[in-house]
């Protein structure tokens, strides 16, 4: 078996935690794992809060929804997901997704390819002192290349 390539376990709680705008993201599989072709997250999304708008330029993205009440929007069409939804979002299609139930909701979400999550690291960064600084936000995704913010909802 080659070196990097090895089973990997990753039990309920754990994994890499990081807080993006409010949703708590806890990577099961990061791109390193998996030879950058995908990163597997669980995602919590507080009650009636979700992602803004948003492209992702490199990555298709797909939810699968464990748990809540969720409304999608992605290519100028807005779509209802409760749990058992699967949802592809290709990229450089704007979407956004919000969690309208009145308890936490759960998705698990594939990116591919890997490698957005670093962008999510330094996102979550930006949000450890409180909320994040929106113009550092808007500096964050014009150098990473990964996804840009978009005017809409």
């Amino acid at each position: 078996m080659e070196p990097h390539r090895r089973p990997k376990v990753v039990q309920a709680g754990e994994g890499m935690r990081l807080n993006v705008q409010v949703i708590l993201f806890t990577y099961k599989a990061r791109s390193e794992d998996t030879d950058g072709k995908y990163a597997l997250t669980e995602g919590v999304a507080p009650p009636h809060r979700g992602a803004p708008t948003h492209i992702h330029h490199r990555e298709d993205e797909a939810f699968y929804i464990l748990d809540g009440d969720f409304e999608i929007e992605c290519g100028g069409k807005t779509f209802h997901a409760g749990p058992g939804t699967f949802a592809l979002l290709p990229k450089n299609l704007p979407h956004r997704f919000q969690n309208l139930s009145v308890q936490p909701g759960k998705v698990l979400c594939v990116q591919s390819p890997g490698g957005v999550e670093e962008f999510f690291e330094h996102m979550s960064l930006l949000a450890k002192a409180g909320p994040p600084d929106p113009a550092k936000i808007r500096e964050l995704t014009k150098t990473s290349g990964h996804l840009s913010l978009s005017s809409r909802r």
